[in-house]
């Protein structure tokens, strides 16, 4: 899909280009999606490449909802609503229930490597069996992989490397958004 200048007076989702995509403005930073088991290095790689413990991290899953981390002028936290005042190309979240409780943004100062070009949205890592998530990940993590400019899926190589719920997801979305993926085995810890 390509992302094309509206005119002023047009409204967003109220224009489409010849092939019926939607127009949308441009941003100043690309979006990177990072998703995957947990405990595979989602959020360790974020404080890496930030180069500032922003996400916990652990052995345990740290990250139950969706956190855009972005830099900024300030040192920042903003949850619910506001992260999606702050991003409103992603309104389409609060369509899914219960993901909007689960949203949070962290805004760092941080001018390490190209952060200011980038928004890292880190999301809940996956799991099989009983673990029941708040709201349907799987469909948020979908409308999400559409929306962002890529998507890093971690692999823990030590632990649930293949869990059935990551590979499901991974599969649907190499469908539409294939060249948007990059995988990485990761651990650090």
């Amino acid at each position: 899909m390509s992302r094309a200048v509206r005119r002023p007076q047009e409204r967003a989702g109220e224009s489409s280009c010849s092939s019926g995509a939607p127009l949308l403005a441009p941003r100043k930073k690309i979006s990177v999606m990072l998703m995957g088991n947990h405990s595979a290095g989602k959020s360790s790689f974020i404080n890496w490449y930030v180069g500032e413990h922003i996400q916990r991290t652990g052995v345990a899953i740290e990250t139950q909802g969706f956190t855009f981390v972005t830099s900024g002028r300030r040192r920042e936290s903003l949850t619910g609503n506001a992260t999606l005042h702050l991003y409103q190309h992603f309104q389409k979240l609060e369509e899914i229930t219960g993901v909007s409780d689960y949203l949070s943004t962290e805004i760092s100062t941080s001018r390490e490597r190209s952060f200011g070009l980038v928004t890292f949205i880190d999301t809940p890592g996956l799991v099989d069996g009983d673990m029941k998530y708040e709201f349907d990940v799987e469909r948020a993590l979908l409308w999400l992989g559409d929306q962002v400019d890529l998507v890093f899926v971690f692999f823990d190589p030590m632990g649930q490397a293949l869990c059935k719920r990551t590979l499901n997801i991974v599969e649907r979305l190499s469908e539409e958004n294939g060249e948007k993926m990059r995988f990485y085995l990761s651990k650090a810890d």
